[in-house]
């Protein structure tokens, strides 16, 4: 197998864990999940999150950041408006961290997350 078929198979194993969608806990009826999180000072990383609410409902939202061992190191909550969105860093304040993320929601959601690192250069 080569680089391109081994890399296009990884990104396509991503592509698809980012479109998963499933039944969370009892405040979540919407789950995404992203398997990749880094945020540290020493290597300039950093995570954008930019997530938009598709109903005319007010959408309650957590993130949960997940470390490597699994264990969550920090939940941070938005509250979208109808039809409302939201772009911040999430995790800024962790450093030297490396591991997952989860958005649970209440509402259906769209969204994008970045990976900033070295100088705020988009990788």
């Amino acid at each position: 197998m080569n680089n391109f078929s081994r890399q296009f198979g990884r990104s396509l194993m991503v592509a698809i864990i980012l479109l998963v969608i499933g039944a969370g806990s009892a405040f979540a009826d919407y789950a995404y999940y992203f398997p990749y999180f880094s945020s540290s000072a020493n290597k300039g990383e950093v995570i954008g999150l930019a997530l938009a609410n598709t109903t005319a409902n007010t959408a309650k939202v957590k993130i949960a950041i997940i470390n490597q061992a699994g264990v969550t190191q920090k939940v941070e909550s938005w509250e979208l408006p109808s039809y409302g969105q939201k772009a911040d860093v999430i995790g800024a304040d962790l450093n030297d961290i490396e591991g997952s993320f989860q958005v649970l929601s209440d509402q259906p959601l769209t969204g994008l997350a970045f990976l900033f690192a070295h100088q705020m250069r988009v990788m």
